[in-house]
């Protein structure tokens, strides 16, 4: 899953906006009124456009069993069958940098209490 899959609307107008631009410097017949009227559609289709783009990149919070906060805890998600937001386990670096996944699915016992605090 990407962390930032949408590109905003207003880099699509600006695109769009910079196309146009080009095309007259180039001399191809466009009126003031046809570029109003391209930049208008533009403004009405990019949300949408990016809407369907974006909703095909992520995931639904209903679906997540487990995720990974900016300080590596590993948390319950929605779909998972613990409370949501639960520490489940916290995630180490290795002298090399990569992340230590410190236990796992076969871990019956819980090392918090139902806050989510350390025992």
């Amino acid at each position: 899953m990407k962390n930032e899959p949408l590109i905003t609307v207003a880099s699509i107008t600006a695109g769009v906006t910079a196309l146009l631009a080009l095309l007259v410097a180039f001399n191809v017949p466009v009126t003031p009124e046809q570029q109003v009227a391209i930049l208008g559609v533009v403004a009405v289709a990019a949300p949408i456009v990016v809407a369907v783009i974006g909703r095909s990149l992520v995931t639904p919070n209903a679906n997540v069993v487990e995720y990974t906060t900016s300080t590596n805890q590993v948390r319950a998600g929605e779909a998972n069958e613990l409370p949501t937001d639960t520490k489940i386990r916290m995630l180490d670096t290795d002298p090399g940098g990569h992340l230590a996944d410190h236990g796992g699915p076969g871990i019956v016992d819980n090392p918090y209490d139902e806050e989510g605090d350390a025992l």
